[in-house]
């Protein structure tokens, strides 16, 4: 009798029965998206998203640090295994004091944690830029037997201590380059990228939606860096996407925040009049549709001077509050954005890129996720009639016209299946056609406004 061979069967057959917890690690970067709070003003929101997603994984019991762990994220050796490069390059014991500083992550009911395995943190970069410091480390994070290695920027004043230092943002371990923006209150901002040694990188600095509704992006600046770091200050009040582009062996990698800079507004004022403004009289809760405005105003990146902005309909989607408002800097391109949720969970479900001509008498329809099970891909639509519309319809290719039902506040709901194409179509009280527009395909979240075919009206 091999007691060696049975007692291997016998303990194969009962790990296969014990129950392991889903990865908790891509519930937690969708939150992370639908929470954005990418200036540095929200980092204390975004913090406390991380626990709340977190804490998705409950009654995992915590594994001792030295446990292996079950990996979930690849790694690029690439960039992992570059030299540390900075000007604290050479300062071991301030890194010792980061490496001590870096946080373990727990969840909000102390049921489990990502705990960072301080002695395989890898430091990629720490340097002094302008008016921040910033560093750039490879963090192996471990929940129970998950393993989720991450790339973190982590940032403060420049000459900060390493206690002084804040989570900045993350990465995956796989990427090949990352990046880090630094905005300070008086302008003075930092644009970082960090690649595998011997890359260059070259900044985008700016972009335009044009009135015929497409997108329009400066020309990268080339020569910026050529070790791997790309640094550059950003003009305070010019409207930009932050992309770096970055050449490694032959291949172009682009990285930027799916975002843009418009420019520093510390007091909010000015934010503050373009919600009270839009909002008039509608009695719609404020503080969500701020919400909701900060986070399009920052996808969008127009300057805050002189913009405009419409509220086109407020309602509920999936049982939640919900606006629909377009965003226009005079003489371009108008952007529509739809929201649903809360102030403290909330969903970005179209962004849209329109031509000026006619943007009133559009109707507009987004196709709808699931918020069940993973953001999947679902068959609903949800439809804005104009305000001059008597009636709606929809066109899927190759079927004929359907009426949608519309309710009091101008929405309605039709099926669409994720990979026809349809179009919705107002019309006027005698039957005409008033206007119609596209029912966009899914897009990816990191995706430039405009940039992609599910971001743009115009083909």
């Amino acid at each position: 009798m091999n007691i060696e061979s049975m007692l291997r069967e016998g303990l194969a057959e009962d790990v296969q029965r014990v129950p392991v917890a889903d990865d908790p690690w891509p519930s937690f970067a969708r939150r992370e998206v639908r929470h954005r709070r990418v200036k540095r003003t929200r980092i204390a929101a975004a913090s406390l998203v991380l626990a709340g997603a977190i804490g998705l994984q409950s009654g995992l019991v915590p594994m001792p640090g030295w446990a292996p762990g079950l990996a979930v994220a690849s790694m690029n050796d690439e960039l992992i295994n570059s030299p540390l490069r900075g000007s604290l390059a050479g300062d071991t014991a301030w890194l010792d004091g980061m490496r001590a500083a870096i946080p373990d992550l727990p969840d909000e009911e102390g049921s489990g944690y990502w705990k960072v395995r301080r002695d395989k943190i890898r430091f990629l970069y720490a340097s002094d830029v302008g008016a921040f410091r910033m560093v750039l480390a490879y963090v192996p994070l471990q929940m129970g037997v998950l393993a989720q290695p991450q790339l973190v920027w982590y940032q403060g004043p420049a000459g900060a201590a390493p206690e002084a230092m804040d989570w900045s943002s993350y990465g995956d371990a796989g990427e090949r380059v990352t990046a880090n923006l630094g905005m300070a209150p008086d302008g003075t901002n930092v644009f970082v990228v960090v690649g595998p040694a011997g890359s260059r990188a070259a900044i985008r600095p700016g972009f335009e939606f044009t009135a015929e509704g497409r997108l329009k992006m400066d020309e990268p600046m080339g020569g910026i860096g050529n070790t791997g770091v790309a640094e550059a200050v950003l003009e305070p009040t010019y409207s930009l996407e932050p992309l770096g582009v970055v050449e490694y062996e032959g291949n172009v990698d682009e990285v930027g925040f799916g975002g843009s800079f418009n420019g520093p507004d510390p007091t909010g004022e000015i934010l503050e009049s373009l919600v009270k403004k839009v909002r008039g009289d509608n009695d719609f809760d404020y503080e969500l549709l701020h919400t909701f405005v900060d986070s399009a105003l920052w996808r969008a990146g127009v300057p805050l001077e002189g913009l405009l902005i419409d509220l086109r309909w407020t309602g509920v989607v999936n049982g939640s509050p919900a606006a629909l408002f377009t965003v226009q800097e005079p003489g371009h391109g108008v952007v529509a954005f739809a929201f649903h949720g809360t102030t403290e969970s909330f969903s970005a479900d179209l962004e849209m890129l329109m031509p000026a001509a006619g943007v009133e008498d559009r109707p507009i329809a987004w196709r709808m996720r699931g918020e069940e099970h993973g953001d999947i891909e679902t068959d609903r639509v949800t439809v804005i009639a104009p305000e001059k519309a008597a009636s709606v319809s929809l066109e899927i290719t190759g079927q004929a016209p359907v009426d949608v039902v519309l309710d009091e506040t101008g929405k309605g709901e039709a099926t669409v299946e994720p990979d026809q194409e349809a179009s919705v179509v107002a019309h006027r009280a005698d039957g005409s056609e008033l206007s119609r527009s596209p029912v966009l395909p899914f897009e990816g979240r990191e995706t430039m406004i405009g940039e992609t075919r599910g971001t743009r009206l115009v083909p």
